[in-house]
């Protein structure tokens, strides 16, 4: 009788143990390959001071988008594989990086957030935490629109860098991919 309450308790032990292993790979799964630069593409900008790798199958396009207040350039990455883009359409979920200038109305990284309409602060809940994704580190917070929305805003001297990513869901291939991008990230 002591025997049998021993072999089930090791027993209730060790189903305990995988149902933790599997909820912890289920729930919290390891972070994505980093990228390497022999199997990513590559971004250098020495105007904006700003370099990272991107994976191969995104597409990056960039222009300027400023207006009499300020400077602001624009890089997006777009999965490429999910073409044809619809016509006429909202576009795809994507990653966007917008540089703007801040030199003469030089403002915070939460001034920027909390007043800057560009920041779309104002469809989120309010939240603004500071967040560290590889080598950089800024103020991150959460939106809703039409997707899903994270950014990450970073002040260095004569710019304003908003990293942003927009989902379906949490899970979705692009929100590890932003990571991925973060952590290469070099801003000077």
């Amino acid at each position: 009788m002591f025997k049998d309450t021993k072999n089930s308790l090791k027993f209730a032990g060790a189903a305990l143990l995988v149902a933790v292993a599997w909820a912890s790979y289920y729930f919290y799964p390891s972070r994505a390959a980093d990228l390497k630069p022999e199997t990513s593409k590559s971004y250098v900008s020495g105007r904006y001071g700003i370099s990272f790798l991107y994976p191969n199958y995104y597409r990056l396009e960039q222009k300027d988008i400023g207006d009499a207040r300020r400077a602001r350039h624009l890089i997006m990455l777009t999965d490429a594989t999910l073409d044809p883009l619809p016509k006429d359409g909202e576009g795809p979920p994507s990653i966007t990086i917008d540089i703007l200038e801040n030199d003469g109305i030089a403002v915070s990284a939460e001034d920027f957030i909390r007043n800057d309409d560009i920041s779309n602060y104002r469809l989120g809940n309010g939240l603004i935490s500071t967040s560290t994704e590889g080598p950089v580190e800024g103020l991150g917070y959460s939106w809703s629109g039409l997707y899903e929305g994270r950014s990450l805003v970073v002040v260095r001297p004569g710019y304003i860098f908003m990293f942003s990513v927009t989902r379906f869901g949490p899970d979705d291939r692009i929100v590890a991919d932003f990571s991925r991008i973060l952590r290469t990230t070099v801003l000077k």
